[in-house]
């Protein structure tokens, strides 16, 4: 789910790591997962609305752009579908694809914890690379809406080409709102790669509709070497009325 995107042949394997450190699991939240967060939130978009969300990410060596839409058509489930595009400055662009199901379990407030539970598939359609992933998310409030702790605990199981590969995940969040904006700093990690860690901006053009984000992150450590760059938008419609 983090990080775990390999693409055997498909660029040179000096910039796996570094051009395809982005391409994870964004989930979704009131604000498709609280973007720029890597770490996802107990939450989903209200019953009715759907979101869009679109942000080009620069790790070193590529170019990667994402259109992600999302809908919650019950009252606790949201399904996102995302299209991406992996540019390598030496190759042809990778069309990429995410496919995700959340479901809110328990909805938290100001005072109570929320839990949510999310699923999907991750696969580039021109080459031979399929990813599942299964996600354990808890929102913890510290001070109402203002603080928040996000806890993600998930599985991972990847195809590539003949090859099968298994890992953990885990990240963690802490998000805080300073009126119309939030920051964020977070940690998250992959069984058997070095951790990383992300510091995200957002800024609510019109508050509940339309969000501008930022992002910087590597792993620890390496900087130089994994340093990725995120701008983003995030709209949100208003959702049905009965």
């Amino acid at each position: 789910m983090f990080e775990t995107f390999r693409l055997a042949g498909a660029v040179p394997a000096i910039l796996h790591r570094a051009a395809l450190m982005a391409f994870l699991l964004l989930g979704s939240g009131p604000l498709q997962a609280a973007r720029p967060l890597l770490t996802d939130d107990a939450a989903v978009v209200p019953p009715g609305a759907c979101q869009l969300e679109a942000w080009g990410e620069r790790p070193r060596g590529a170019t990667i752009l994402w259109l992600n839409p999302g809908c919650n058509p019950s009252t606790a489930t949201e399904v996102s579908l995302g299209f991406g595009w992996l540019k390598p400055e030496e190759s042809e662009a990778i069309p990429l694809r995410r496919l995700q199901i959340k479901h809110l379990l328990v909805e938290g407030g100001e005072r109570s914890v929320g839990f949510a539970l999310a699923l999907g598939s991750e696969w580039a359609p021109t080459h031979d690379f399929r990813e599942r992933f299964l996600n354990a998310i808890a929102t913890i409030p510290l001070a109402g809406e203002v603080e928040r702790v996000h806890l993600n605990l998930g599985f991972s199981s990847s195809r590539e080409a003949a090859r099968r590969f298994q890992a953990s995940t885990w990240a963690a969040a802490f998000e805080r709102a300073l009126g119309a904006r939030r920051v964020a700093l977070e940690v998250h990690g992959t069984s058997g790669e070095r951790a990383g860690w992300q510091l995200g901006f957002a800024h609510e053009v019109l508050p509940g509709r339309l969000q501008l984000d930022a992002s910087l992150g590597s792993r620890f450590g390496r900087l130089r070497e994994s340093r990725a760059i995120t701008l983003g938008l995030v709209w949100l419609s208003a959702p049905d009325r009965p």
